[in-house]
């Protein structure tokens, strides 16, 4: 029996923001979470979120998807630091290039981009079962995790 290890982030946890309906939010927090002490995510409910989160807007790779995150990104509050933006690629063939340009225009206006990889055990089965099931889901999450510790310190922090 392998002995698993678990980890927890750095810091507050992250308030993950959807752009647009089906951008992955509910995914992302379930991966983000998968084998951790404490919660490393929460979707954002439309409630009042706690002062000492970090924020990020989840979008799709699709055209539509980015358009949606750049809105938001674009009427984001000044008074809000700038979120970091995790894009879930929603195909295995790469960006459309309407979603690159947007992606280039609006990475000035987050702390941080984030791509967050294809990956097809995802669309086969529910995502507990494929964090449980397959190691490349769980090494995804670990590498999720690892490159939001990364980010320099107050990315997505609130004041």
């Amino acid at each position: 029996m392998q002995k698993s290890r678990r980890h927890s982030g750095a810091g507050p946890p992250w308030t993950l923001i959807g752009a647009h309906p089906g951008a992955g939010t509910s995914t992302l927090v379930l991966l983000l979470n998968h084998q951790a002490d404490t919660a490393n995510a929460v979707e954002f409910t439309g409630e009042a979120m706690a002062q000492s989160s970090r924020i990020a807007v989840v979008a799709s790779s699709t055209a539509p998807g980015t358009a949606q995150a750049a809105q938001m990104i674009a009427q984001w509050p000044d008074q809000i630091p700038r979120p970091v933006l995790l894009v879930r690629q929603a195909d295995p063939f790469g960006l459309p290039p309407l979603s690159r340009y947007q992606l280039k225009a609006i990475s000035a206006e987050v702390s941080g981009v984030i791509n967050v990889p294809y990956v097809f055990a995802l669309r086969q089965l529910d995502v507990t079962t494929a964090l449980t099931t397959s190691r490349r889901i769980a090494r995804l999450a670990r590498r999720l995790r690892h490159r939001l510790r990364e980010l320099p310190a107050g990315s997505g922090s609130r004041p």
